[in-house]
């Protein structure tokens, strides 16, 4: 297990680069209970991603069994989802523009009445809305199911994962119950780290996906072959 939890820690660290989560828990640290509602965004996140995680674990022999003969109907999801990764590429693009950022930081500052509730249904909406696009966390948990653990281990192994990837966001929290209104500018300047880097990456990888899944079923529906041979 100590290979497998070797094999996960870098796949989680590029899975943590998640600006939207993270400007979620700032949101939620500007409301009128800081702490209870950003403690529930997170919460909503993990709930949804564990889930998704044992869902996606027993159903990934059947995936890869489908996968590996693929027909129309695979490449018309294939397609309609690369439709949508190259739309939300360009709407990532379009939305990082200076402005957008600037918008949404002042928006993040204000005060907010966020409730406990509402924060859990946020937290677990946006991890719906991205988990199509979670590779990393695809490859976390096909990882775990290749190494063949017991189911109690498999378990562990995956809320393990999803505790590791919260605790950058707890610790978040943390700083803003110590340090209260100096934590603030510290805040800031994380929030807008984590932006940029999102604004790089999540397009690029959304729109290189989208390109390799769309040019791939189309070249399938014309010459009867995909582009990337399968194996």
């Amino acid at each position: 297990m100590t290979t497998l939890i070797g094999y996960l820690i870098p796949i989680v660290i590029a899975d943590i680069v998640n600006p939207v989560l993270l400007a979620a828990v700032v949101y939620a640290l500007a409301s009128r209970r800081p702490y209870a509602t950003s403690l529930s965004v997170l919460a909503g996140w993990f709930t949804v991603y564990l889930l998704a995680g044992v869902i996606l674990a027993e159903t990934i022999d059947w995936i890869a069994a489908r996968l590996a003969s693929p027909g129309p109907i695979e490449f018309s999801v294939q397609l309609v989802v690369g439709v949508l990764s190259l739309w939300a590429g360009f709407e990532a693009v379009r939305s990082s523009s200076p402005p957008k950022r600037a918008a949404r930081k002042t928006e993040f500052n204000e005060s907010s009445s966020l409730g406990v509730g509402a924060a859990f249904i946020l937290g677990a909406s946006i991890n719906l809305i991205g988990l199509p696009f979670a590779v990393p966390y695809f490859a976390a948990v096909n990882q775990i199911v290749k190494a063949d653990p017991e189911y109690v281990t498999g378990l562990f192994v995956l809320i393990l994962y999803n505790l590791l990837y919260i605790l950058p966001f707890l610790a978040v929290i943390v700083v803003q119950a110590i340090f209260r209104e100096q934590s603030r500018p510290l805040l800031d300047w994380l929030s807008a780290w984590m932006d940029r880097i999102g604004n790089v990456l999540l397009p690029g990888l959304l729109l290189l996906l989208g390109g390799v899944l769309f040019l791939d079923a189309l070249v399938y529906f014309i010459t009867g072959a995909p582009l990337i041979p399968q194996q």
